[in-house]
């Protein structure tokens, strides 16, 4: 999904044994088909609900997003469209884990699944 706003969402390899039902979340962003950088506009994620289940390699969370519908980046804005009462969302899914590199920067895989999910208020 290119010009959005995106949400990487990982169950975070730098959690503390006190803490390993910690969900990352990481807010990105790409004008091409390419992997996406990470975002450098302004919003605020707040958790509220998380549970990793490392056992079946699989994890949940709940969170909110301040300033997710609409985005700048680079000179470039946008924003969901929600005037019509429907907000579509889109998501996608790897079984691969990404993964801190040297630097601290997340390296992403490609995604092997996607879809959308459509909200009507």
């Amino acid at each position: 999904m290119t010009d959005s706003l995106l949400l990487v969402a990982y169950a975070d390899p730098n959690s503390k044994p006190e803490t390993e039902n910690t969900v990352a979340i990481s807010p990105r962003y790409t004008t091409t088909y390419t992997l996406p950088a990470a975002y450098t506009g302004n919003l605020t994620i707040t958790p509220l609900s998380t549970h990793v289940d490392k056992s079946a390699n699989s994890f949940e969370t709940v969170f909110s997003c301040t300033s997710c519908l609409h985005w700048s980046q680079n000179g470039t804005e946008g924003g969901a469209k929600t005037s019509s009462g429907m907000l579509d969302l889109a998501w996608a899914i790897s079984p691969e884990k990404p993964v801190l590199d040297a630097a601290g920067d997340l390296q992403l895989v490609r995604h092997e699944r996607e879809g959308t999910w459509v909200a009507q208020v």
